[in-house]
């Protein structure tokens, strides 16, 4: 196709926006499209952006709404609507970046492309929907008719419901990549979409699901599986995909296309275990870029993308390459990060990364030697250390628990460290919801049971510290609400009575001389409770 100059192409937008104001109806006519509204389309989605192309595309919204669309479908060939589609695509599609590695992206970046999007979804919605209806029209028969003719109607029905269905999977075969592609860019809120966008989004993914007869958007892209047969893809499209977006997701260009880069996120998070261990030789490169950059959105996005392939990767295939171990450095690495969201996807994908690549601590046929559980452990408990956030302060201690059950009696070697973060977390006020001290109290619970064989060494620092705490729990005047205090009461109340059963002897030597001391009702409530505790 020639290119058009400035001139040619202005008396040509001219000609279309005359021709849909005034033969609105020409989209019923048996003739549309027209070669030459095709051609002038065309030509108008592949030139420059153009305010003229805005005004072409809402007009062409506004008259798709309402239509004669049987008509319409019987008139026009499967393969017009197909390049309509994709030359639509291609207008809608965020274009790619120049020079912008080092800058993070505003709204000013996407002006236009919000636009663009949500009326591209409304056009392919409404056909999507008309096309569904006009392939799944329901027979109509009378009672008055004879049995033979009532027959020759359903098997006319039959044959013409066939026709229809082969036309309407025609055009779903040829657009689906193009449609799919758009659709996860749009999938959340971003820089580039607004709250339409999303919920028209979602109602394009319901009508594909309907006229695909897939249950998930993971069947449409990972096809034919042992539970489930796909007949429409029964290879699936990720792999189609994967290859229409990679070229613009390699180490130089991803942050150029930060629209691909939403939708090879949101497309990855659909393909589940087993499919998506098939796939993991394209998806690692970029997950590790994303992971390893300074902006916090794509830092996010791909330790979801990571925590996704952790869960649905099998153990042996995480280890194949070495991969397990560059995951582990990519992940340690994170727990410099200050960012409270980081933080808390990191360490449950770290603890299940070490789960793999490291001997179980728990295991007692081999010796227990230092590792990498310990100098994780290590990290986190230097972060704490130093931590002031108070939001920081709940997302580590929100994995503890976790940690200390994966590593066992392995945890002594901490002790005296993690002794000193509990003392210290339970001296400062957390929230009116407490969340940091309720978490450090349930690590103290799986501390005693984990090493309870050497608990004793370390029986009268605990005992000393819950009871101060619980101290000041009674005593406490702030804007707590009591029924967090009483949640507090009943953990730390717990944890002693769980020492105890430990370490009974040194336990009741250290509560005995307090029994007669009236310090305050609650306070005396809770010793005498842990002292008639069995």
């Amino acid at each position: 196709m020639a290119d058009l100059t400035s001139a040619e192409e202005e008396t040509e937008l001219k000609d279309l926006l005359k021709m849909l104001k005034e033969e609105p109806g020409f989209l019923q006519c048996k003739n549309w499209p027209t070669e030459k509204a095709l051609r002038t389309f065309r030509r108008l989605m592949s030139t420059a952006e153009s305010c003229e192309k805005i005004k072409v595309v809402k007009q062409l919204t506004d008259i798709v709404q309402e239509r004669d669309w049987d008509a319409l479908f019987l008139s026009v060939e499967a393969k017009h609507w197909v390049i309509f589609i994709l030359d639509l695509a291609e207008w809608t599609r965020v274009k790619q970046f120049k020079n912008r590695e080092d800058q993070e992206y505003g709204k000013r970046d996407f002006e236009g492309a919000q636009e663009r999007l949500l009326l591209f979804l409304r056009i392919i919605d409404t056909v999507l929907k008309k096309l569904h209806l006009f392939c799944t029209e329901k027979c109509v028969t009378s009672v008055c008719m004879t049995h033979e003719k009532e027959r020759q109607v359903i098997d006319s029905y039959e044959l013409m419901l066939k026709e229809r269905t082969d036309y309407a999977e025609e055009i779903i075969k040829a657009a689906i990549v193009d449609i799919m592609l758009i659709c996860f860019t749009s999938m959340e809120q971003t820089l580039w979409t607004k709250n339409d966008c999303v919920d028209c989004t979602k109602s394009v993914m319901k009508v594909l699901l309907e006229m695909t007869g897939c249950r998930f958007v993971k069947d449409i892209l990972c096809g034919t599986t042992e539970y489930f047969e796909c007949k429409l893809f029964p290879k699936g499209i990720y792999s189609q995909l994967l290859s229409r977006m990679q070229p613009h997701l390699t180490k130089e260009l991803w942050k150029r296309n930060p629209a691909t880069t939403e939708a090879f996120c949101q497309s990855l998070l659909h393909v589940q275990m087993p499919e998506l261990g098939g796939y993991l030789d394209h998806i690692f490169p970029l997950v590790l870029l994303l992971i390893d950059d300074y902006m916090t959105t794509n830092k996010l996005m791909g330790l979801k993308c990571l925590e996704h392939l952790i869960k649905n990767t099998s153990s042996a295939e995480l280890k194949w390459y070495g991969r397990v171990d560059v995951l582990y450095d990519a992940l340690f690495q994170q727990l410099y990060s200050k960012e409270t969201p980081v933080i808390e996807i990191t360490l449950p994908c770290l603890l299940a990364v070490l789960k793999i690549a490291e001997v179980s601590p728990l295991k007692t046929d081999q010796p227990r030697v230092y590792g990498r559980y310990d100098k994780v452990f290590v990290q986190v408990l230097t972060n704490m250390e130093m931590e002031n956030l108070l939001v920081l302060r709940q997302a580590y201690t929100k994995c503890l628990p976790s940690f200390l059950e994966a590593m066992g009696i392995t945890v002594v070697r901490h002790s005296r460290r993690l002794l000193r973060v509990f003392e210290s977390f339970l001296e400062q006020y957390d929230s009116q919801v407490e969340t940091a001290q309720q978490n450090i109290l349930k690590t103290m619970i799986v501390y005693i049971q984990e090493t309870w064989p050497r608990i004793s060494c370390h029986c009268e620092q605990i005992l000393k510290c819950v009871l101060k705490f619980v101290y000041d729990i009674s005593v406490d005047e702030t804007m707590t609400c009591q029924d967090v205090k009483d949640g507090l009461l009943a953990e730390a109340t717990k944890c002693l009575i769980i020492l105890k059963r430990a370490c009974s002897k040194e336990v009741m030597e250290l509560l005995e001389p307090m029994k007669g001391d009236n310090f305050n009702v609650i306070f005396d409530g809770c010793v005498r409770e842990i002292l008639e505790s069995q």
